[in-house]
């Protein structure tokens, strides 16, 4: 998997930490609020970033629809 930068990874440690906890999936606005990030399309740029990586799966036309996938990038319902 390539490398991150700092942004992606709070992004993908904060998703960890939502998953971790049985929460719903954040918003792209609760992730840049709990990122410092301003931009929600700064957030968006960055999700498909980790989704192309394999970090996570984004579900297209969902708000809430982010799946965090386990560390070696494969989950058993991938087609």
């Amino acid at each position: 998997m390539r490398q991150l930068n700092q942004n992606a990874l709070d992004i993908l440690t904060f998703l960890h930490q939502q998953a971790a906890a049985n929460r719903l999936t954040p918003t792209r606005q609760e992730i840049a609020d709990a990122t410092g990030i301003k931009s929600k399309n700064t957030v968006q740029r960055l999700l498909r970033r980790l989704d192309a990586a394999g970090y996570i799966k984004l579900q297209p036309g969902a708000a809430r629809a982010i799946m965090v996938l386990p560390a070696n990038g494969q989950h058993a319902n991938q087609s």
